[in-house]
């Protein structure tokens, strides 16, 4: 009975294995229909004529191409092939559906092997927790991968699975904000192949798929395969075979890639959306009006690791510029502010931070972890020749156009070997110098570590590969061994055989620094202070690690100066014993893009880095190194990025036209001639939102001053008559009020709207700040001084930016609240609720509170007294009143007996809720409790104030000032700050807390001359008010220093004489001389006598010489340090 039953089911499986009809999309056909579905015959698989192709029947076996019988080897909708016809490359076959049962899976797993598609368990949960709308269902989600048109994927209920070759299984989930998700799907201990295999990419020869032909577009619909043939405007589209009316160079034969059939409009050259030349000899050609698909865009099959044309197809893992520094991740904004991110661009590949050509650039590129570097070219390899790799691997005639080949991922196999320290090592050993074997990178045992894959998507951190992602001498790898924690591995440096691998040359032997001068080559071996460089192989009198070993890409020869590590500029370790290493005056490289002819000048000059180096009088310009006969402050060592080289003309500090000092002792300095260029200006690239360096190439929107005030328009002269207008900065963005520095002051700045002041640095964010780090992602207390990066509500609202006031209005302005760290959308606590949180992007819902996790093993920040009188708001009061003003007894705060309290302990945590105590733990006006009078649900409590000890005088500017003189010099009533009435203004108490903006009294937030308030009177606006100077002594610096830190501000010494040894002119005598009250202006910077001293926070102390501003010296002032 057995042998019948075996006998016809072998039959059965020959009657259906020969039978010519398909299940499903016919992946499984293996019949011998031969002609296409418009009647054109097939061409045998193993044939190049007319078209070539990649499916090779000998690397393809499982296919089954044999023949030139219809297949579908890379699941299509149904059977095809390539035909006879050299005009028809492809069309589907017609065959019909098998009238039998559906073939069976094996088994029905419950477990995934491989990608998961034959899984067809009951899991319908993602593994984030979501429950998955079913594939029947259009709601929330439309989409098309139904049951119908993916007829054996197993698509019933709203079971995990996976239709389309996605990594694993997953599913639409039925929360309207999250499209799709994986599902936590496990994995089958048994590691065999599924009964119904499909090939891996590698196998595929790495092709684009394309998908089936509808007549809608994803993205820039660069893989639209419709058949629109009219124009947006209703031109007949001309074929693009043919030449008539219009010639051109898209021939179908050449770039079958990107399908140039018939005449449906197509995007073959990376247009904004699909177009086609016209049949009208008098329009050229026009764009299509094709409609966005309302499904998900297609993923790209292939993982290109080579570029071809431009590399926009370009998907491989590279993710350092061809300088060697790290990239910045697509979706992040920090250090660099910028628009590419996969929302602008959705089909670009912007994932991680791997290069990626998203604009049509020369070739891919990204941004920059380094904040002084935006972006800069990758080195990624060209696509070897096709032709030799196709004839060398399968050993046949290579097709006649290697270009028709499609986008060809040819891998190297030999990458075993490193170049310099191994930190772009791609390879697979996975044991350490010693014999043992690697941890793998995403396992914390037996060592537990911070490198997770997740978290450094450019380090490659796969499997348990030996890698160098922190910049260590060469690549390592934690190991298994529970004795050791790490070790290095052992990988042999590339030779000059592996041509494949070897790594991309300085472009030349450079002799002058480009940016951080990391390629310079060149062979100056003295420090710009002039001490001889120590030679990198020697060990005295410096020890230090720095050698050819450890850095062997990095030049180190003899003692020239190099710049291994990354630092600002060139450098040395120095033969002084006392001076271990400084920056070497190495001469920076012209712009190689413009030519050497180019002595003209964009704007004001401030960027010419010509070498013109005579005045307009025909004076010889003095070196900018060289203090005679002119002594300047222009410091080349200091001001390295305003390129103060020889004796050029230059324009450093924002003047109209680049200028020089002079070799003619009676003119001290004069501008030069230098013609405007004929070109546009440079503009700058992108929308900076952040500062660098002194910001002159900030454009973002900043409007207010650091103080609150608002901006001027450049172009206005009504509150403030200036200069400083666009036509005269050309290139300084002087656009509507925005903070911009166009006269290369400290920073931005804007003149202001307040009579009173007229200019001021603005808040703006410097793009340096370091991003930071995950140890701030808990709290304390009630979270007020959390400083973290999270920016999702406890329901997985995004929150709204600080800055923004859509959807929801509100006035939290971060310009005006400077001391809440009111950043990006940062989860923030800034009014004492409970916790930290946000206003929501869902205009539905204002805002949520924050999830963040308690601080565990630090202690929150105490209170350093016990008070038991109240100072400010009372929220530091610690005492045992428990009675209200109306003596009514306090509930206890962990009670809900007579009221249903929301103040609960655990919900103020530092505040001091015990018993039935009077606290203020929500920001109230004083102190309070609820009652145990059912009538009153609470009440303040008459807790006393601590003695006011300020003194009703002021030191200084009165900045300081705390006392209570609440009227002006003129008897004008003060206002009261938190008020807006008669007269609105920013400073608001809450956001200037610092300030003690309390009651009416006199203040000095803005840092003017003395205290002053706005007045009760609606047409006086703001007064001085005449507050005494105080008999004692103002605030000291904290020691009389007699010698220099930092700039020296502090100094209060007595030197008197310079460092060339003039003696110094007194403060009061230059003042009269000047016209400057340096006494006044400067009441608490030592200005007395003619002693040295640094008021306006120059580079050091100075002072003047003769008898104009510009005679003066820097001062001989030892360095506290020293």
């Amino acid at each position: 009975m057995e042998v019948q039953t075996a006998i016809l089911l072998f039959c059965l499986f020959l009657f259906s294995a020969t039978e010519d009809c398909m299940n499903c999309t016919g992946e499984d056909y293996r019949g011998s229909i031969s002609i296409t579905e418009s009647g054109y015959t097939c061409q045998r698989w193993d044939s190049q004529t007319p078209h070539s192709h990649l499916y090779i029947p000998a690397r393809l076996h499982e296919k089954d191409l044999e023949e030139n019988y219809c297949r579908n080897p890379d699941g299509k909708p149904k059977p095809w092939c390539f035909t006879t016809n050299p005009s028809k490359r492809w069309e589907f076959c017609s065959v019909p559906q098998c009238l039998t049962e559906l073939p069976a899976f094996v088994s029905r797993h419950t477990c995934a092997t491989g990608d998961g598609s034959s899984y067809r368990g009951i899991i319908s949960v993602t593994e984030s927790g979501k429950t998955c709308q079913s594939w029947e269902s259009q709601t929330p989600h439309v989409h098309s991968m139904t049951s119908e048109n993916f007829p054996c994927k197993g698509l019933r209920g709203n079971y995990c699975r996976n239709p389309d070759g996605n990594k694993r299984p997953w599913c639409y989930t039925s929360d309207p904000e999250t499209r799709w998700e994986y599902c936590n799907v496990s994995r089958c201990e048994d590691r065999h192949r599924p009964d119904d295999p499909r090939m891996n990419p590698e196998q595929e020869g790495e092709l684009f798929i394309k998908r089936a032909a509808e007549d809608c577009m994803n993205c820039t619909g660069e893989d639209y395969r419709g058949s629109i043939s009219i124009t947006e405007n209703g031109f007949t589209c001309q074929r693009w075979d043919s030449k008539t009316p219009h010639n051109h160079f898209y021939n179908p034969a050449l770039l079958f890639e990107k399908d140039l059939e018939e005449n449906y409009c197509r995007n073959p050259n990376g247009l904004p959306k699909p177009w086609c030349f016209t049949t009208n000899p008098s329009k050229r050609w026009e764009f299509c009006s094709v409609p966005r698909c309302l499904t998900e865009p297609p993923a790209f099959v292939s993982r290109h690791t080579c570029t071809i044309g431009d590399g926009s197809f370009y998907r491989g893992n590279i993710s350092v510029t061809e300088s060697g520094k790290t990239c910045q991740s697509w979706e992040t904004q920090t250090p660099h502010v910028h628009s590419m991110t996969s929302e602008n661009f959705p089909c670009k590949g912007l994932r991680g931070n791997y290069c990626r050509n998203p604009d049509g650039s020369k070739g891919p590129w990204c941004f920059t972890s380094d904040p002084e570097r935006r972006w800069e070219y990758c080195s990624v390899s060209r696509c070897e020749d096709r032709s030799r790799f196709w004839a060398s691997y399968f050993n046949y005639d290579p097709p006649m156009y290697p270009e028709q080949e499609g986008e060809v991922i040819i891998k190297k196999d030999d990458n075993e070997c490193i170049h310099c320290r191994g930190q772009d090592y791609r390879g697979k050993i996975s044991t350490s110098e010693s014999g043992y074997t690697c941890q793998r990178w995403d396992s914390q045992t037996p060592v537990n570590h911070s490198y997770d894959p997740s978290a450094y998507p450019g380090k490659h951190l796969e499997e348990n590969y030996c890698r160098n992602p922190d910049d260590k001498p060469r690549p390592w790898c934690w190991i298994t061994n529970s004795t050791l924690r790490w070790e290095f591995c052992s990988i042999p440096q590339c030779s000059k055989l592996h041509s494949s691998t070897e790594r991309p040359a300085n472009v030349q032997n450079l002799a002058c620094a480009t940016d951080d001068g990391i390629s310079y080559r060149g062979n100056i071996s003295v420090t710009v202070s002039g001490k001889t460089c120590q030679k990198w192989t020697s060990e005295t009198p410096h020890k230090h690690s720095v050698t050819p070993t450890n850095y062997p890409c990095s030049g180190l020869e003899e003692n020239y100066c190099r710049n291994p590590d990354s630092k600002k500029g060139p450098w040395c370790y120095t033969k002084d014993p006392e001076t271990r290493w400084k920056y070497c005056s190495v001469p920076i490289c012209k712009d190689p893009s413009r030519p050497a002819a180019d002595e003209c000048m964009q704007c004001r000059g401030e960027d010419y880095r010509g070498t013109i180096s005579v005045t307009e009088s025909g004076y010889t310009c003095q070196r900018w190194d060289s203090q005679r006969p002119h002594k300047h402050k222009f410091i080349t060592s200091v001001l390295h990025e305003e390129a103060l080289e020889e004796n050029y003309c230059r324009n450093p500090d924002g003047k109209r036209r680049p200028w020089c000092y002079t070799t003619d002792p009676s003119k001290r300095w004069e501008f030069c001639s230098i013609p405007e260029c004929a070109t546009e200006p440079t503009i700058v690239q992108k929308e900076f939102k952040c500062a660098t360096g002194k910001g002159r190439s900030y454009r973002g929107k900043i409007s207010v001053t650091g103080s609150g005030k608002t901006c001027q328009k450049w172009l206005s002269n009504i509150a403030r008559l200036h200069s400083t207008l666009p036509e005269d900065f050309p290139c300084g963005g002087l656009e509507g009020n925005y903070c911009r520095n166009p006269n290369n002051r400290k920073g931005p700045w804007c003149f202001t709207t307040d009579p009173r002041t007229q200019w001021e640095y603005c808040d703006v964010p410097n793009c340096e700040d370091p991003p930071r780090l995950a140890v701030n992602e808990c709290l304390h207390c009630i979270g007020e001084n959390y400083r973290g990066n999270i920016s999702i509500t406890e329901s997985g609202h995004t929150c709204q930016r600080w800055d923004s006031q859509t959807p929801h209005k509100h006035l939290y302005v971060p310009p005006l609240s400077d001391d809440m760290h009111l950043e990006e959308n940062y989860c923030r606590n800034p009014d004492r609720k409970p916790r930290p949180w946000c206003y929501t992007t869902d205009p539905s819902k204002s805002w949520e509170f924050c999830s963040i996790p308690k601080c565990l093993g630090t202690k929150p920040p105490t209170i350093e007294p016990t008070f038991t009188c109240a100072t400010g708001d009372g929220s530091s009061y610690r005492g045992s009143i428990s009675v209200t003003k109306s003596e009514k007894n306090c509930q206890r705060w962990t009670s809900n007996i007579s009221k249903i309290s929301s103040t609960l302990p655990e919900d103020y945590p530092c505040s001091g809720l015990q018993r039935n105590y009077c606290r203020n733990p929500d920001g109230k006006k004083m102190p309070w409790c609820y009652t145990t009078d059912p009538k009153i649900e609470w009440e303040y409590c008459d807790v006393p104030v601590c003695e006011d000890k300020t003194e009703e005088c002021t030191n200084c500017k009165g900045i300081e000032y705390r006392g209570k003189i609440s009227t002006t010099e003129n008897g004008y009533t003060c206002q009261h700050w938190d008020s807006q009435k008669p007269h609105k203004h920013g400073f608001n108490p809450a956001y200037y807390f610092e300030q003690n903006l309390v009651e009416n009294y006199c203040r000095n937030p803005s840092r003017d001359s003395r205290p002053w308030c706005y007045t009760t009177d609606p047409d006086k606006r703001w007064e001085y008010c005449s507050i005494p100077q105080c008999t004692n002594k103002p605030p000291t610096v904290v020691q009389e220093h007699t010698c220099a830190s930092g700039d020296g501000s502090s100094y209060r010494g007595m030197i008197s004489h310079t460092k060339s040894w003039k003696t110094c002119r007194s403060w009061s005598f230059m003042s009269n001389r000047i016209y400057s009250k340096f006494s006044e202006d400067y009441p608490c910077n030592g200005i007395t006598s003619n002693y040295c001293r640094n008021p306006d926070r120059s580079l050091g102390p100075w002072c003047y010489t003769g008898h104009d501003s510009d005679d003066w010296e820097f001062c001989n002032v030892p360095s506290c340090e020293e």
